[in-house]
């Protein structure tokens, strides 16, 4: 189940397997291994996704990545 959610909210976002994994500091494999199931992140990679906390410096870019309804305009 976490890796169909995880896929979920990685296409929700509209982000590649790379950009999510550079969002929260893990390679693009091992995005990958979570979304087959294959194998599970840590509780604090857990932690972070679930509360949305990516590494990324610059909040516009979260808020991009994130589909912001306010700058779809754009």
């Amino acid at each position: 189940m976490f890796k169909i959610k995880l896929k979920e909210l990685r296409e929700n976002k509209g982000m590649s397997q790379a950009e999510f994994a550079a969002d929260f500091g893990v390679t693009q494999s091992a995005v990958g291994n979570w979304e087959s199931g294959s194998r599970k992140p840590n509780i604090d990679k857990i932690k972070k996704i679930a509360d949305g906390k990516s590494r990324h410096p610059n909040p516009r870019v979260r808020l991009r990545r994130g589909r912001n309804p306010d700058r779809s305009h754009r």
